[in-house]
């Protein structure tokens, strides 16, 4: 773990699971109580109901999302967006999906023949970036067969960016937003957000007039709005689909690759969990066709995934600001605007609520252990009425990939696959990278269909 993952955990251990300290100029507490954090995010959401925006500063636009809009204009997008999300919804995405799925068994079939080790880390990014740029984009690229594909290149570049120099200038003095939120059309990150901002728009006007076969999530916002026309006052703009459709490619990103490529990690170094999937898999899908429909009865594919996500979160933390003159919070009194930040790394390794943090044990998501479970203790996609609005988009993805792929492949370790766990770079409040990449083999299974 990198230096900000090793100073929250000292100074948990020294201050106790609520502490205080200024990121910047801004008063930050970290909470690792789950009494507390339930609090914040369900108890007394609406003292707490805005998230912290961190590249608002940044980039005003982003303030137009639905993870950065607040108070009723967040609650009224909100409920026009949800349906977007709905299970019936997903089906429609589902065959760009299964679509990206076969193009990437065929680049791991190539590997494969090869004897090659395959950084699944760096693979699944380009897979992930291919479905959000169909999906949410509405742009047609081709970086899961060509890694040198100009949107997944500059992407990545674009992540690369989220947090930089000038980025971490802007969120430790707020101050001077406005002047780097000038600047920033004229850096990388900013010409690239630019350029699909455009194609967006070009986009939205087309669809005035013209419906595609499959409807993707920005002809299923589109739709959204114009069905809730009647029945709101609030209008959602361009501009929020807009800024929601690149919210995706940032929320979603490279958050639904790592959760994939560290589950594929664990399924090779631990045999028996991935032989035990497979025939849950196998006895669901016997012609070998994955369905959206099936994939959701599949117990222990979601115990795989949820154990996944506990000892890999996608984000090590998420924040909440106080939203009312003085919240009280357990024996705290709290002014307007302080930064709630919940410790979800903290927490998912905390052997008083995970015995043996760091052991993978997917049996811990059973129905019967989950019962046990605190309600705040596993909160990969967060809690309450703000949590991830696209957490079933993800799902989808990851289980109709592993499913696809284990029914073909045994995942094998390679000479260069780390010994679980493997080394772990933290990026404040955004997500938790394999230090080295991930790798793997493959085997091809006898018994295919």
């Amino acid at each position: 773990m990198d230096n900000v993952g090793e100073c929250i955990s000292k100074w948990r251990k020294e201050y106790g699971d609520a502490f205080g300290y200024y990121w910047g100029t801004v008063p930050h507490i970290m909470l690792s109580d789950l009494d507390l954090v339930k609090e914040v995010l369900v108890s007394d959401f609406n003292s707490y109901r805005n998230r912290n925006n961190q590249l608002s500063t940044q980039y005003p636009e982003f303030s137009m999302a639905l993870q950065g809009l607040k108070d009723e204009e967040w609650k009224q997008v909100r409920s026009i967006l949800t349906p977007v999300f709905t299970l019936s919804k997903m089906k429609h995405l589902s065959k760009f999906m299964a679509d990206c799925t076969e193009r990437l068994r065929e680049v791991l079939e190539n590997s494969r023949e090869k004897n090659e080790s395959i950084n699944i880390h760096e693979l699944f990014a380009r897979f992930t970036s291919e479905i959000i740029s169909m999906t949410a984009l509405a742009t047609e690229t081709h970086p899961i067969k060509n890694p040198l594909d100009w949107f997944y290149v500059n992407v990545t570049k674009m992540f690369q960016g989220t947090m930089n120099s000038v980025t971490m200038l802007a969120i430790y003095f707020p101050l001077i937003g406005p002047l780097i939120a000038y600047l920033t059309p004229f850096t990388p990150f900013g010409r690239i957000k630019g350029s699909i901002r455009k194609k967006l728009v070009s986009e939205i006007s087309r669809r005035k007039t013209w419906r595609p076969s499959i409807p993707d999530l920005v002809q299923l916002m589109l739709e959204a709005r114009e069905s809730d026309k009647e029945k709101l006052t609030f209008y959602l703009s361009d501009n929020h689909v807009i800024a929601s459709s690149i919210f995706v490619l940032l929320g979603g990103y490279e958050t639904t690759s790592n959760a994939l490529a560290y589950t594929a990690y664990c399924l090779a170094v631990f045999p028996e969990i991935q032989d035990k999937l497979y025939d849950e898999i196998k006895e669901s899908f016997p012609d070998g066709k994955v369905d959206l429909g099936r994939i959701h009865h599949i117990k222990y594919l979601d115990q795989v995934i949820n154990e996944t996500l506990r000892i890999f979160p996608p984000s090590p933390s998420f924040r909440r600001e106080v939203t009312v003159d003085e919240a009280k919070l357990g024996p705290y009194r709290l002014p307007r605007d302080t930064v709630i930040e919940i410790n979800v790394f903290g927490i998912h390794h905390d052997p008083n609520i995970w015995p043996d943090p760091w052991k993978f044990d997917p049996s811990r998501f059973e129905l019967e252990s989950k019962l046990k479970h605190h309600p705040m203790a596993w909160l990969p996609f967060g809690a309450g009425p703000r949590n991830c609005i696209g957490t079933r988009f993800a799902l989808n993805e990851i289980k109709i990939c592993l499913s696809k792929l284990l029914l073909q492949y045994r995942f094998i370790p390679s000479d260069k696959t780390e010994s679980f766990p493997p080394k772990l770079d933290m990026l404040p409040a955004t997500r938790v990278e394999p230090r080295h990449g991930l790798w793997i083999k493959l085997e091809k299974r006898e018994d295919i269909n």
